[in-house]
C-alpha cells in the first residue's frame, strides 16, 4: 500500500458476531481490546461495506438481539468509515480499463456511502411525488387550458400542495410509507412535505440517504421489515447479483468446454486441472466476465484482450474473480473440496483487497487470497489475534 495511505482494516462480518457476544472469553476479550485500541490511538481505520450490512441484518427477529449487538460493535470500529459500494467500484474500475487511467481509485467515503448508486434504484420517493402525479392524470385525460387552470388553483398553493387539501382527501397515513422506505419516524414529517411539495427532492433524498449512513438504523428496519423490503434489499443485493450471474455465465462456458473434450481428456481433465491448460481457461473467463461488464456499462466499448491490463486497472475485478477460479480449481479433481455458498460471497467481499492493509478470511480463503493480496501490497489474515500480531511486528 501508498505510505500515504492510512492504515485501513476491513474485518470479516464474523468477527463482529463473535466479539460481539455477551460472554467472551479470555482470548477473544484480549483480542477486541486489542482491537478498540487501535481504534483509540488512531493508527487504524476500521471500515466496512455492503457485503456487511447485507450479511449482518438476519431476517428472523429472533436474531434481533445479536444482530444489533454486532452492528454497534462495527459501528464502534468503523464509525462512518466505509468502501464505495461494489457497483461503484467495479464502474470506476473498468473506466480506468476503458481509459487507461493511472489514477488510484478513491474507495473511502468517511461519510457512511455504502449503499450503491441511487441511479440503480427506482427510488420509493419517486411513488410520493403527488405534484408529478396530478401533472401526469392532467396529461392522460387531456384537459384543457381552461380545465388545468381550475385544477391548478384547487390543489396548488405557492408551488405547494393547498393545506386544504389533506382535510379534503383525508389525513396522510405515514405507516405504510414507513414500511417501505428506511426512514426513522422522526423524518417522516420531511418526506410528508415533499409529497405536498413544501420540501425539496433533495431535502427528502437527503434524509433518506442519512438513514441508510446509519448501520444500527438499517438493521433493525431489515429485520422488522423484511416482509416488505423487496425494493430497497433487491437494490443492496443488485450489484452483487450481477457479478455472481456473470461468474455463473462463467461456469456455464467451463462446463460446455469439458463437454467439447474427448472422454478420456475429460476424465483426465477432471481429476485435477492445473497447468497451462487451466491458466488459458483461467484468463479466458476473466475476459469474458469483464467485457459483459463492460459492455452492459458501456455499450460500444473495445473489448479488453489482455488480462495483464485487468491486473492493473481493475485490481478489486482481479482478485475477485481470480480468488473465484482459484476456488473453482481447488473444487475439481478426485479429492476436491466441496465450494460453499460462502466461498461466494467471500468474493464479493475481496473486491476490497487492494484497497486496504489488512483483510480479514478464514483460513481457507487465506489460502486462496493472500497471493493475489501481496501483489498490491496487502496482507490477508485467518484471525483477529493474527491481524493484532501482524500489526505488532510492524
Amino acid at each position: 500500500m501508498p505510505a500515504q495511505q492510512p492504515c485501513l482494516i476491513y474485518l470479516d462480518s464474523c468477527d463482529y458476531s463473535n466479539l460481539s457476544h455477551p460472554k467472551l472469553d479470555s482470548a477473544k476479550a484480549e483480542q477486541l481490546a486489542g482491537l478498540r485500541s487501535l481504534k483509540k490511538l488512531g493508527d487504524a481505520v476500521f471500515v466496512y461495506s455492503g457485503a456487511h450490512i447485507s450479511e449482518m441484518s438476519p431476517l428472523d427477529q429472533q436474531y434481533a438481539d445479536a444482530a444489533i449487538a454486532r452492528t454497534q460493535l462495527m459501528v464502534e470500529l468503523c464509525g462512518r468509515s466505509t468502501m464505495i459500494s461494489y457497483d461503484r467500484l467495479m464502474r470506476a474500475e473498468l473506466t480506468r480499463l476503458l481509459e487507461r487511467d493511472s489514477q488510484r481509485v478513491n474507495v473511502l467515503d468517511t461519510n457512511g456511502g455504502w449503499f450503491p448508486d441511487m441511479g440503480s434504484l427506482i427510488s420509493p420517493l419517486d411513488d410520493l411525488d403527488l405534484k408529478r402525479h396530478i401533472n401526469d392524470e392532467v396529461d392522460k385525460h387531456q384537459l384543457n387550458r381552461k380545465q388545468r387552470r381550475m385544477l391548478n388553483a384547487a390543489m396548488v398553493k405557492g408551488g405547494g400542495i393547498r393545506g386544504s387539501f389533506e382535510q379534503r382527501a383525508g389525513e396522510m397515513d405515514m405507516t405504510e410509507l414507513l414500511t417501505q422506505i428506511p426512514m426513522r419516524p422522526r423524518d417522516a414529517l420531511v418526506i410528508k412535505r415533499y409529497v405536498m411539495g413544501n420540501a425539496t427532492r433533495q431535502q427528502a433524498d437527503e434524509v433518506f440517504l442519512e438513514c441508510l449512513r446509519d448501520p444500527t438504523f438499517m438493521a433493525q428496519w431489515f429485520i422488522n421489515h423484511h416482509h416488505q423490503m423487496g425494493a430497497i434489499i433487491q437494490w443492496v443485493r443488485r450489484p452483487a447479483q450481477q457479478l455472481l450471474d456473470n461468474c455463473n455465465q462463467a461456469l456455464v462456458d467451463l462446463a460446455a468446454n469439458f463437454a467439447k473434450l474427448p472422454e478420456d481428456e475429460r476424465a483426465k481433465a477432471m481429476k485435477g486441472v492445473s497447468g497451462e491448460r487451466w491458466v488459458k481457461l483461467k484468463k479466458r473467463g476473466m475476459l469474458d466476465i469483464v467485457n459483459r461488464g463492460m459492455a452492459g456499462l458501456f455499450p460500444g466499448a473495445p473489448e479488453c484482450d489482455d488480462v495483464s491490463l485487468i491486473e492493473q486497472y481493475c485490481p478489486g475485478i482481479f482478485v475477485c474473480i481470480s480468488a473465484f477460479y482459484d476456488s473453482l480449481r481447488n473444487s475439481l479433481g478426485e479429492n476436491g473440496r466441496l465450494l460453499k455458498g460462502s466461498d461466494f460471497v467471500d468474493t464479493i467481499h475481496a473486491l476490497y483487497i487492494p484497497y486496504v492493509s489488512y483483510f480479514r478470511a478464514d483460513r481457507y480463503m487465506c489460502g486462496v487470497l493472500q497471493p493475489l493480496a501481496a501483489r498490491y501490497g496487502s496482507q490477508v489474515v485467518e484471525s483477529p489475534a493474527k491481524l493484532l500480531h501482524a500489526l505488532e511486528a510492524l
